[in-house]
């Protein structure tokens, strides 16, 4: 299912692209890994900022299973960061909310937002920076063709190594450390005469 959402959000921000574009103009260069690194370098929106949804509201049907021993909720009310009340016969909800340390650390102002996995709304926390570290792969190229009068879009998918950095609490206490490594991907696009990132 996720690898269905990111393909589907990269041909959203392909078709989005559409709109933007003229047409192609030279000729199609290989996207080689020296290339690749060079618009990451240049280019990429890194570093970006790692965050998590936390949830504001859990109906009483859902709680044992969001609240359970290895559950992440569990670990930011230990962590000191969230605290809940419990649900009541005339409000069958366990209701969240930041303590005071984890307010420090909420992102679009500590609103709650609409939605969420449990559809009653959401707070989103800081757990880290993602920092760019280097190109591993450059994958084959893709071409899209849009509707007409649209142009014939490339599209090619470059893996690189992040590193993670300014570690919150909402990050330690799930686990993440300075200096943690993984990896990402985004699609780098031709844009008439050179390789472009597209960020999102």
């Amino acid at each position: 299912m996720k690898n269905r959402n990111n393909l589907f959000y990269r041909l959203a921000i392909v078709l989005a692209s559409v709109l933007l574009l003229s047409a192609c103009g030279g000729e199609i260069t290989k996207l080689t890994m020296e290339e690749a690194t060079r618009v990451m370098e240049q280019e990429s929106d890194y570093p970006k900022v790692r965050s998590i949804n936390v949830p504001a509201k859990v109906h009483e049907r859902d709680w044992p299973a969001a609240y359970n021993k290895t559950g992440f909720l569990r670990k930011l009310v230990s962590a000191g960061l969230m605290e809940y009340t419990e649900s009541t016969a005339q409000a069958p909800f366990y209701v969240l909310t930041p303590t005071e340390e984890g307010s420090k650390y909420l992102l679009s102002d500590g609103e709650i937002q609409a939605g969420g996995d449990f559809g009653r709304g959401f707070y989103i926390a800081r757990q880290a920076s993602e920092n760019y570290v280097k190109v591993t792969e450059v994958a084959e190229m893709i071409r899209f063709k849009g509707p007409p009068p649209s142009i014939e879009l490339q599209v090619t998918d470059v893996h690189f190594d992040i590193s993670l950095s300014d570690i919150t609490p909402f990050g330690s206490s799930l686990g993440l450390v300075d200096g943690q490594m993984g990896t990402a991907k985004t699609g780098l696009l031709w844009k008439k005469t050179a390789w472009k990132y597209m960020k999102k």
